[in-house]
């Protein structure tokens, strides 16, 4: 039996040729890019101390995980063969794109309410929540999202609150919610019951 050589010639990388080898390059290049930046800004926004400019930058790191995973999607499209696997591909890359355009409403709410969260200038909500959302984890705790009081959704998911403690203390209950003007993200809250 014979033995099989290993090849070991380098092997050519040739240059795209074509408009759309060179667009599905560049949306790779800038994939990868975006991905780099959005795990920075993840771990700035982390180690951010001010509960605004936290904020801000963690819709941002979502704007930019959106535009990665659309760029790679959008390469996706360019370099697919079949018009079925295209139109599939780009409805995808529709739906990241437009998410990180809801971040990027989101992160521009929140520099909104700068000026308010450092003068302490909140709105306030006094009532028994009419409805609460959830977040979904995979595993570990579940918090409260949002407070929804007849016409208005504050979102507290900063505040920590466990879905175990709501229903407990919480649920049928009176609070008082300070949320900033813009962007409804609560700041602080209260049992007025207690």
């Amino acid at each position: 039996m014979k033995k099989k050589k290993l090849n070991l010639k380098k092997k050519i990388i040739h240059k795209p040729q074509s408009a759309s080898e060179w667009l599905t390059a560049i949306s790779g290049a800038g994939c990868l890019l975006l991905l780099i930046g959005s795990f920075i800004l993840w771990g700035a926004s982390e180690l951010m101390e001010d509960f605004i400019w936290s904020q801000v930058l963690g819709s941002i790191t979502a704007v930019s995980m959106c535009l990665c995973f659309g760029l790679a999607l959008l390469a996706g499209v360019l370099a697919a063969d079949s018009w079925p696997f295209k139109i599939f591909l780009l409805i995808f890359t529709v739906v990241f794109l437009s998410t990180g355009v809801y971040f990027v409403n989101e992160a521009h709410l929140l520099y909104k309410d700068r000026d308010a969260y450092e003068n302490k200038e909140f709105e306030i909500v006094e009532g028994i929540p009419a409805g609460v959302e959830y977040d979904d984890p995979e595993t570990g705790t579940e918090f409260v999202m949002e407070l929804i009081f007849d016409d208005l959704i504050v979102d507290v998911y900063a505040m920590d609150i466990s879905r175990s403690y709501y229903e407990e203390r919480l649920e049928g209950r009176k609070l008082k919610i300070a949320y900033l003007p813009n962007s409804h993200y609560a700041v602080r809250w209260w049992n007025l019951d207690e």
